[in-house]
């Protein structure tokens, strides 16, 4: 697979609301209990700092990003003021959520969020994306060769 199917793919995916679950993340403000430890059980909570220096902690447990604000509401937030504010949900709260569909719905192989595919605009959100993506790359390689 080229670079550029890769980044297709990758933009499909996205635009179409796959769901991703990851075993930790780093939160701003992480409830007690999610908390991960040194050690494991008893210690000091695992804290560093993002890009602009603002204090991050490593929450613990099963978990994907979740941009909806109706369904993230009261859990760690993931992203900066700067940046759209996404929160950590846990992954069993995402596998109850109206808006989870399994994977082999929808015509989609993958775990996907119907909300976030329809704010995103499902494939031909990709597309346009992947469009302006590739017109960039093109401009981009036409000043490098002089045209």
């Amino acid at each position: 697979m080229s670079l550029l199917d890769r980044i297709f793919k990758e933009q499909l995916e996205m635009s179409n609301g796959r769901i991703r679950f990851t075993g930790a993340h780093w939160s701003f403000d992480p409830p007690e209990s999610r908390v991960a430890l040194v050690g494991g059980g008893e210690g000091k909570a695992l804290k560093s700092k993002d890009a602009d220096g603002l204090p991050m902690t490593l929450t613990k447990g099963q978990g994907v990003h979740c941009p909806n604000p109706e369904a993230g509401r009261g859990f760690p937030r993931y992203a900066r003021e700067k940046r759209p504010v996404q929160w950590f949900v846990p992954g069993s709260h995402c596998r109850r959520c109206e808006h989870y569909r399994k994977g082999g719905t929808d015509g989609l192989r993958y775990p996907h969020c119907a909300w976030t595919r329809e704010q995103r605009g499902g494939e031909k959100g990709a597309v346009r994306e992947f469009g302006s993506l590739l017109k960039g790359a093109i401009s981009d390689a036409n000043k490098m060769m002089g045209k």
